[in-house]
């Protein structure tokens, strides 16, 4: 019965998002950033009468700290009002109670997330449709350029990393990105609830973004490396036999599923730290 009321809650947030501009706006700046990153990509494959496979480039592009910071921030703006109270959300939040609420806010974050990396799969595609193809395969066009200089001659927008390539087919590198991303991007959209909630402010995001900056730091011990969900998240942060010192996929998965769960627990039992008359007044006040 619970669950059923908070999921209710979680349903009308989905809904809801799609009536606002700011997911809009969110996709259109990626599919602008795509469409510019990938026009070398593009003249390749036009070139050579390609197709690449779409999972596979999607596995190597979540490898790229450039853009996992890219869309980090954009993801971090889209949730940016957590806990995503307003006037029509008082009104769910007095029949469903405080606690149920919270709940199906925090599985809304989690099925935005989910969404949201399959959008960007899916503006992958639409960026360079017709060359896209699928399959458990990486096919010729990734297979050479991990293991040739096409990238550097014409300016493909990131490293096609061996190490991928030669450890996992294109769809279990897809799948091992996928879930590996949405556990670390749900993470920081749970922390980022969790702050919002606590300390009644939208500084959220700042932690947020703090978390993807450790990824693209240079100079940092390298214990961070190891403790950065976000640098964890990344298949080519993996020891698949090329480099010894980087973490093994077993512990990978166990700090990335341990910082979720802590991340869920804090959320799920925020309710000790929110008030809903509070809420209300804040938000006519805002």
């Amino acid at each position: 019965m619970d669950r059923g009321r908070s999921w209710k809650c979680c349903t009308y947030s989905l809904k809801k998002l799609w009536t606002q501009p700011k997911p809009w706006a969110v996709l259109f700046t990626l599919y602008l950033f795509l469409q510019g990153t990938y026009s070398g990509l593009m003249e390749f494959l036009q070139a050579y009468d390609e197709s690449i496979n779409i999972y596979g480039l999607f596995a190597l592009q979540l490898c790229s700290p450039t853009f996992i910071l890219l869309s980090g921030i954009l993801l971090a703006v889209l949730l940016s009002d957590a806990p995503f109270y307003d006037e029509a959300q008082n009104a769910v939040l007095l029949r469903c109670g405080q606690r149920l609420w919270i709940r199906g806010q925090t599985w809304y974050c989690m099925v935005v997330v989910a969404i949201y990396l399959l959008a960007i799969l899916g503006l992958q595609a639409l960026v360079l449709v017709p060359h896209v193809q699928g399959g458990w395969s990486w096919g010729r066009v990734i297979y050479s350029v991990s293991r040739t200089n096409v990238a550097a001659d014409y300016a493909l927008p990131f490293d096609f990393a061996r190490t991928v390539t030669d450890s996992f087919s294109a769809m279990g590198a897809f799948a091992s990105a996928y879930a590996m991303r949405w556990t670390a991007f749900t993470t920081c959209t749970l922390i980022m609830f969790v702050v919002n909630m606590r300390f009644k402010t939208r500084l959220g995001s700042l932690v947020f973004v703090f978390i993807l900056l450790i990824d693209m730091l240079d100079g940092l011990p390298y214990a961070w490396t190891i403790i950065s969900i976000s640098s964890l998240a990344r298949l080519s942060n993996l020891n698949t036999g090329y480099h010894e010192y980087l973490p093994h996929i077993g512990s990978t998965i166990a700090v990335l599923l341990i910082s979720l769960i802590t991340a869920f627990s804090l959320t799920v039992y925020s309710d000790k730290h929110c008030d809903v008359s509070d809420m209300a007044r804040r938000e006519q006040g805002g």
